[in-house]
């Protein structure tokens, strides 16, 4: 009666993690769908264990769908990477605290997206040099600062800067792409949509 019992049991587990792994397949496609993915996108997931059935779903869907994925894992060999593009794997080895995946994996985790943000933030033109430039004029202290970002990077005076960004509406990209190639606004928008808005390029 007992195993009989212990059988049923098993059964209707597995039969109930099924069911679950279903529902998280589809409730990541509504996700994805819901965000408007497409080829055109690249997504990065992010799994500790590399088994994690949402990210695992989701790396399966994308797959499916041609649309391009990384995956940042703290595992070798594991089952998510086989559905991704391009496998992230960093292995610090075991937590301090059994189970506690935020210290070790998650400190790591971290340092790689600190890079990827980094990189993406100057690869579509949200930096001039090493500065930070696309800073969202919302108050006087944040106007003071992209005047102060204007002078470091073009290397103008205080009242320069401030016109410059006044003309402009405070988009430092065109301020920036007036003073060094000594044009007007009409000219810089043309040059900086001509270079996917892309400042260091529209400088050179």
């Amino acid at each position: 009666m007992n195993l009989s019992n212990n059988f049923i049991l098993q059964g209707l587990t597995s039969f109930f993690y099924l069911v679950r792994l279903h529902k998280i397949f589809y409730t990541i496609i509504i996700d994805i769908k819901d965000r408007h993915v497409d080829q055109n996108d690249f997504v990065i997931c992010i799994t500790a264990s590399g088994r994690t059935p949402y990210v695992v779903s989701a790396l399966r869907y994308l797959k499916s769908q041609k649309i391009k994925s990384a995956l940042i894992v703290n595992n070798d060999n594991s089952i998510a990477e086989k559905y991704t593009d391009y496998p992230i794997i960093i292995t610090p080895g075991p937590e301090v605290i059994t189970g506690s995946t935020r210290l070790k994996s998650g400190t790591c985790t971290k340092m790689v997206l600190n890079m990827v943000t980094t990189i993406t933030m100057a690869k579509i033109g949200r930096t001039y040099s090493n500065l930070m430039i696309k800073v969202n004029p919302c108050s006087n202290k944040m106007e003071q600062r992209l005047e102060y970002i204007m002078q470091q990077a073009t290397g103008c005076t205080k009242d320069k800067a401030k016109d410059l960004l006044i003309q402009t509406n405070y988009d430092i990209s065109l301020a920036i792409i007036m003073q060094i190639k000594n044009i007007g606004i009409v000219k810089a928008k043309e040059r900086l949509k001509n270079y996917n808005n892309n400042v260091n390029e529209a400088c050179k």
